[in-house]
């Protein structure tokens, strides 16, 4: 019934200014050993035999003598006793019997004889609800339900009154002032109400101490630590302890210490299981009493002894260790002036079968363990037995301190701060970087560490790196994480394998998350014939050289032709292809390239095309389609100027077909008369096939303005085997 946490043993430390390896301890950290009758020293600074009394502890080892009871007609069994050190006072709990007589039992002592029945203590019948007690003032205290009345009963007289209580009695099921069933008892000098439920129905103690002698007013209250019997009945006070006691499963009684309100120990009442029910503590002879009641059960009350010496005790050290090495053990012991005799142990933890052997026996002062393997015993243990049947006569046998030198486990450690990304978030395909510290606690080096690196809980590791961590400190890892094939959350188990025992390996791993945002920012394309953007219904040559290219923000490779779906007049276009041409650049400036070469025939024709990048978006929801015209003849068509008339300025529009380009271009423009005003002569560069468009600013070839009226132009193509002319009009207004 302890309370149990998840916190640590206490661990201690001494400042010195001598270095001592390994396990050390002395003075008050000496108390932090395991230690059965035996006390710590404050005038010594050392652990001794404890030669005082000790708390009554009545078990099959305490047990003096079984009384035999010849129960009245008028009571099913012994269910609630009390003593004044004279009789032993007994009845039944209402719950069991209705109401009942108190009846008295000879103790043997002050003149009376052992187990003899002495009648009736009173004619009167009581409810008893549901523990009597004595108090040292000579009368029986018997609970009838009332949370602040008592009825007090004259042993001598039989005689009875009720007292008051102002502050009430604790009802046993609530811990609430109301009326119901009370457990009380007394040591002599305070009256102990005791209840197993607290005001929320936790199975707790509470305890309320009352002082008859000031008026029965409340000295203290408080709630006992653990959890409250199940089967709890009854409970006695000796000594400063409460002893709770159970009946429903094997007879447990438990010690808490009323200064502390600690539990600190629990046993068997004894074996086999008696029955016991009702308890109470004779303390004037020392002496605790307690009745069996049940069901296939002789009535009895059983006697053991009360407060005890012991002449044992003994000590066993914390555990030591893990360690590297184990070196020499040493202990100081005095025993100048002692009759007493102690024996001494090294107990090792066995890894293998998980319990303590017996290593050395009779240490000496100091033992050397260098042959002691520490993988096997990863921990060690000492453990002393005292005995001193002078019960502190003689000079007590003494503990002072205790040494282990030993060397010991690096101790790797991983936390989520320890383990990082840079960035932390990024866009698919930016590289991102983990850096991973590794720190050693240890006061050793730890070598050939291996650590592993998994993501999103797959069991093979996607890197692994073996580094070696000296002691006391720490050494990063670094990797490139490439994010291609990523996108969205993801999560990085780092996990440290060392070759060699450590201190803890719970702490070698640790986890971290990073966000890859997937692209969703579409492509942009674009494509041109011969160099320009042609626009739906233009002439383009019958030869020409066609680049598509893709563009994209995203740093994830453009690299796959299978992005491109090209359909030319409904068939569509294959890479294996010798007109097609593939090629691509990376980030930043991400591109990717199409280069087709065709040889067209004369006729309209249809180009569509869907390209996507490399996170599957498509540039656009529709796909790309141009409708063009070829005419293998080479030819200039569709002249004409606009606007016509003009003011100031014109442009001279024409389509160019076939298979070359023109060597030369000129444009004319002439008077009616004939003369020659302006000629053009139009670098290759501004013209292509198809469409084109040239600017002409009105003005003749001295600078000057047209004056308003009719003017020709005549447009000129010459390659090396043919020319071709076509004349226009055009006019002026202003």
């Amino acid at each position: 019934g302890q309370l149990y946490s998840k916190w640590t043993s206490t661990q201690t430390f001494s400042i010195s200014n001598q270095s001592q390896e390994g396990y050390n301890v002395s003075g008050n950290q000496l108390k932090l050993f395991n230690l059965n009758n035996v006390i710590y020293s404050e005038n010594n600074k050392a652990l001794q035999l404890n030669t005082s009394l000790l708390p009554p502890r009545p078990s099959k080892e305490k047990f003096i003598a079984d009384i035999p009871v010849n129960l009245p007609d008028s009571l099913t069994g012994i269910s609630a006793v009390a003593t004044d050190g004279t009789f032993i006072y007994f009845g039944a709990i209402a719950y069991y019997n209705g109401t009942s007589k108190i009846y008295k039992l000879g103790t043997g002592y002050n003149g009376t004889e052992q187990g003899k029945l002495y009648g009736e203590v009173s004619d009167k019948e009581f409810s008893i609800r549901h523990q009597i007690f004595c108090y040292s003032d000579g009368f029986i205290y018997i609970p009838e339900g009332d949370a602040h009345r008592l009825t007090r009963l004259d042993p001598l007289t039989g005689d009875t009154n009720r007292i008051f209580i102002s502050s009430g009695l604790l009802n046993a099921s609530d811990s609430k002032v109301e009326n119901g069933a009370f457990y009380l008892a007394s040591d002599g000098k305070y009256v102990y109400n005791l209840t197993y439920k607290d005001s929320l129905g936790n199975s707790k103690y509470t305890v309320r101490i009352f002082d008859p002698s000031q008026n029965w007013n409340v000295v203290k209250e408080m709630q006992l630590t653990g959890e409250s019997y199940i089967g709890f009945c009854s409970f006695f006070v000796a000594q400063d302890y409460i002893f709770p006691y159970e009946n429903y499963e094997s007879g447990y009684i438990r010690r808490i210490n009323l200064n502390t309100a600690e539990f600190e120990d629990e046993w068997l009442s004894n074996l086999p299981f008696q029955a016991y029910y009702a308890w109470c503590y004779d303390w004037t002879n020392d002496v605790v009493y307690a009745s069996v009641y049940r069901q296939g059960f002789a009535p009895k009350i059983s006697k053991f002894a009360g407060t005890y010496k012991q002449a044992t005790g003994s000590i066993i050290s914390q555990e030591v260790g893990p360690a590297e090495v184990w070196k020499k053990l040493s202990y100081t012991m005095e025993t100048t002036g002692s009759s007493g005799y102690y024996n001494s142990f090294l107990e090792g933890f066995n890894s293998q079968t998980k319990i303590w052997d017996t290593l050395y026996t009779n240490l000496p002062f100091e033992q050397k363990l260098d042959s002691v393997d520490p993988i096997k015993y990863s921990r060690l243990r000492m453990y002393i037995s005292l005995t001193d049947s002078t019960f502190g006569s003689a000079e007590p046998m003494e503990l002072k301190s205790m040494n282990i030198q030993y060397t010991d486990l690096p101790e790797i450690s991983f936390t989520s701060n320890n383990l990082t990304f840079t960035p932390d978030s990024t866009l698919q395909g930016f590289p991102i970087t983990m850096n991973c510290k590794v720190k050693n606690y240890g006061y050793s080096d730890a070598e050939n560490l291996k650590v592993n690196f998994y993501m999103d809980n797959v069991d093979s590791s996607f890197y692994s790196k073996n580094i070696s961590v000296p002691a006391d400190s720490e050494r990063g890892i670094s990797y490139q994480i490439l994010t291609n094939n990523l996108v969205l959350n993801h999560i990085v188990k780092a996990v440290g394998i060392l070759s060699r025992p450590e201190f803890y390996s719970f702490n070698n791993t640790t986890k971290k998350s990073f966000y890859i945002a997937r692209d969703s920012i579409r492509p942009v394309f674009s494509i041109k014939f011969d160099g320009i953007e042609i626009l739906n219904g233009d002439y383009v040559s019958s030869k020409p050289h066609v680049i598509m290219t893709l563009k994209d923000n995203s740093p994830l490779p453009l690299n796959d032709t299978s992005r491109f779906f090209i359909f030319h007049n409904d068939e569509q276009l294959s890479f294996r292809n010798d007109s097609l041409k593939f090629s691509y650049s990376n980030y930043p400036n991400s591109q990717a390239t199409v280069e087709w070469n065709p040889y067209l025939k004369n006729g309209r024709h249809l180009l569509e095309i869907l390209a996507k990048d490399a996170s599957g978006n498509f540039f656009d929801s529709t796909a790309y389609a141009i409708s063009f015209n070829v005419n293998d003849k080479d030819d200039i068509t569709d002249v004409y100027n606009f606007p016509n008339p003009f003011s100031d300025d014109t442009y001279f529009t024409f389509n160019i077909t076939g298979l070359e380009l023109p060597e030369q271009l000129y444009i004319k423009i002439f008077t009616v008369a004939g003369r020659l005003i302006r000629d053009i002569n139009v670098p290759i560069s501004e013209f292509h096939f198809g469409f084109n468009k040239i600017y002409w600013n009105g003005r003749d070839q001295d600078g000057n303005l047209l004056a308003n009226g009719v003017y020709f132009y005549k447009i000129i193509s010459r390659n090396k085997n043919s020319s071709k002319s076509v004349i226009q009009k055009l006019a002026k207004v202003k």
